[in-house]
């Protein structure tokens, strides 16, 4: 698998090397075998998705590093698109636009997030998830 190939054998994400990690990124376009259930393949599913999780969040947190907050927002949106349960992306996403002061985009992803996993899963937010989010609208409304 070309995707996989690449992630492995790419050094950590740096100057030299990001615009390679962003075109393996956009390479990984979901599951393996995503359309279908068969459960012989969970396994190489999950251990794939972990792997492609993994790349996403240091290419995030290489731009994060470096201040780069349009590339940084641009990858985490990818984390949610293909981890739609990964709260951290959601948060991260969260404290950018903060930072931004597009308040309307924290409210978006702070929703979005809650009513995925109550729709999904009859969860709430993580407890840090929810302390920031209560913080911010202390703030800001």
């Amino acid at each position: 698998m070309l995707w996989e190939e690449g992630v492995v054998s790419l050094d950590p994400v740096d100057d030299y090397n990001a615009a390679e990690h962003e075109e393996l990124l956009k390479l990984y376009t979901g599951d393996y075998l995503g359309d279908y259930e068969y459960l012989w393949a969970e396994s190489e599913r999950q251990r794939l998705r972990n792997l492609s999780l993994q790349h996403a969040t240091e290419l995030a947190d290489y731009y994060t590093v470096k201040d780069n907050i349009t590339k940084a927002v641009n990858t985490y949106q990818r984390i949610v698109e293909l981890h739609p349960y990964h709260e951290p992306g959601y948060l991260a996403l969260m404290e950018f636009y903060n930072r931004l002061g597009e308040l309307s985009f924290v409210q978006e992803q702070y929703e979005k997030l809650r009513s995925l996993l109550w729709r999904d899963l009859k969860l709430t937010p993580s407890a840090k998830v929810e302390r920031w989010y209560a913080n911010w609208k202390r703030l800001y409304t």
